[in-house]
């Protein structure tokens, strides 16, 4: 079914001209374990209700599907929006997502004022300083405070990812992806990565560009579908899921989980967590998963 039809009471608050074009193609698929065969992937968004990661997963795997949405989320229907523009436009969602996340996509400074910063980091030493600051602008709003814990791990995982896990050399082979993490790396050519922080009052987001776009779809899944298989085994302290386990600890201590990857260009990554409710219920909350690749 088309999201316009099946959404279109929901979507008559942000509908306007310049948003027609962008929703109009897009397909609607509810969950089932079996899906229908020939899904086009590209315009094509999942929705379930209370549907769990270790669910989620291999269905994403199975079908290469780029978005799941749970509708029961008070913010359902915005994220369906997001994830439509990541469809029809990755590349202008990937150079400035700011606006698809915060407010709504209806900013209003004096009712619902906008927060947001970023740091830079080039090498390893870099991290501690970043992690300070994005503490201390945490510190500066009630809220938010409350989600440093969640946020500092969060940023930690993003940042080691950055330095460690993206960089290549000029054939395109990793040159640090086996060095061990207590040795100091800087990312080459002089480029930076950076950390961006960002929230009104009911929502924040904690995100991460790094300029090289090395994420491989196949090998992710797959590190997303060990780590997610084992958390549902009785022994789950059998073996460590390998770099999944830092992705899956982002998804578990968030709401929403974004990568995107614009191969040879950019990854992006980007955990959205709910403010004012507490740490417990937040992470309660569904999962809304998108995993993009182009």
């Amino acid at each position: 079914m088309k999201l316009l039809e099946k959404y279109a009471a929901e979507f008559k608050d942000i509908n306007s001209p310049a948003l027609a074009p962008l929703l109009k193609d897009i397909e609607i698929i509810e969950y089932s374990e079996h899906l229908p065969p020939n899904i086009n992937i590209r315009k094509t968004i999942c929705v379930g209700e209370s549907i769990p990661p270790e669910d989620i997963i291999p269905l994403m795997q199975k079908y290469n599907l780029e978005h799941f949405v749970q509708v029961d989320r008070d913010d359902f229907i915005y994220d369906l929006f997001a994830g439509s523009i990541m469809l029809q436009k990755p590349t202008a969602f990937i150079k400035n997502p700011l606006p698809f996340f915060i407010n709504h996509f209806k900013p209003d400074p004096e009712k619902n004022p906008v927060r947001s910063s970023e740091f830079t980091f080039n090498q390893s030493p870099d991290k501690a300083h970043v992690l300070a600051q994005l503490a201390d602008f945490l510190q500066g709003h009630r809220k938010t405070s409350n989600f440093i814990e969640s946020v500092h791990m969060i940023a930690d995982e993003m940042i080691m990812n950055a330095l460690y896990n993206a960089p290549v050399d000029n054939e395109g082979k990793p040159m640090y992806m086996d060095v061990d993490r207590a040795e100091t790396v800087e990312l080459p050519d002089s480029k930076t990565a950076k950390i961006f922080v960002t929230h009104d009052e009911k929502r924040l987001l904690i995100g991460c560009e790094d300029p090289f776009g090395t994420v491989n779809r196949f090998k992710i899944m797959n590190q997303f579908a060990k780590v997610y298989r084992k958390a549902t085994l009785p022994s789950p302290n059998e073996g460590t899921g390998g770099a999944g386990l830092g992705c899956k600890m982002m998804i578990d201590h968030s709401c929403d989980y974004y990568m995107v990857v614009q191969k040879g260009v950019k990854t992006l990554v980007c955990c959205a967590l709910p403010l004012g409710v507490s740490f417990t219920k937040a992470a309660r909350m569904p999962k809304n998963l998108h995993i993009v690749f182009f």
